[in-house]
């Protein structure tokens, strides 16, 4: 067993309340460097909904109306979005190579589209996320539950849908916390059914899990919410530049 990346996952947990990202896209970011995309998402769908789980089970001032208007079209959407990663997965399609110094990098349909993805919600969780957008509620929660099945990203996005439309603290942690959980159980439960759960490490994960958790209730206790833009500009960067490098083969 691993032991870097239970210390990652408590790091990524931690980070979350200096740098204004969230725990799943740091923990892929750095899952990405050990594993295959789709393995890096599974384990990172995993934690992210024991989290969720721990967040609803602290926050209980769910707005209900919001869930139903927003959270089902997100579940619905978030299975879509995990039956088009499988099949992605299992085509394994090969868009193209780049040789560097005798070296060829092969460039694959998930990575290429992961990659791209990592670098736009690297700029959107960094230049967006306290921004808002109108639009239906059920339209937004197709579009951030369909990245949440397939990528996994779907904090930024919902964020972006939610922050205007529940104001008060309590209700906006227990609403959005419950609507993770819904969609995380959702894709786990897709990408057990497509067999991406047959080569993750349970033990792996459970390490992982608890190690975030931690991150979790020490940056509870350290500090609340505070972003510090250094931080966030270099993490910002540093995702943006792993897109790229799963753009070029690099990972």
């Amino acid at each position: 067993m691993d032991w870097i990346l239970p210390l990652v996952a408590f790091f990524a947990a931690l980070l979350t309340f200096f740098s204004g990202f969230g725990l799943g896209t740091l923990l892929m970011a750095v899952l990405l460097c050990y594993y295959p995309a789709e393995i890096a998402i599974v384990i990172t769908a995993l934690v992210h909904l024991g989290s969720s789980l721990l967040k609803v089970l602290l926050n209980r001032s769910v707005r209900w109306d919001i869930v139903l208007r927003f959270g089902v079209a997100s579940v619905l959407a978030a299975l879509l979005g995990s039956e088009l990663l499988e099949i992605l997965i299992r085509d394994e399609i090969q868009l193209y190579s780049i040789s560097v110094v005798n070296h060829t990098n092969e460039v694959g349909l998930v990575n290429f589209i992961i990659g791209l993805l990592l670098m736009v919600f690297a700029a959107v969780e960094w230049s967006y996320k306290s921004k808002s957008m109108y639009m239906p509620l059920w339209l937004g929660g197709i579009i951030s539950g369909f990245f949440g099945g397939f990528s996994g990203h779907q904090g930024a996005l919902r964020s972006v849908f939610l922050v205007q439309r529940i104001r008060e603290v309590p209700n906006y942690i227990a609403t959005t916390a419950f609507i993770s959980l819904c969609v995380d159980v959702a894709r786990v439960a897709n990408y057990s059914r497509n067999d991406l759960l047959a080569s993750v490490s349970f033990e792996q994960v459970v390490w992982c899990l608890l190690a975030a958790l931690g991150g979790v209730l020490l940056g509870t206790f350290l500090i609340k919410k505070t972003t510090l833009r250094l931080l966030q500009n270099w993490v910002a960067i540093s995702i943006f530049l792993l897109g790229v490098a799963m753009l070029t083969g690099l990972v």
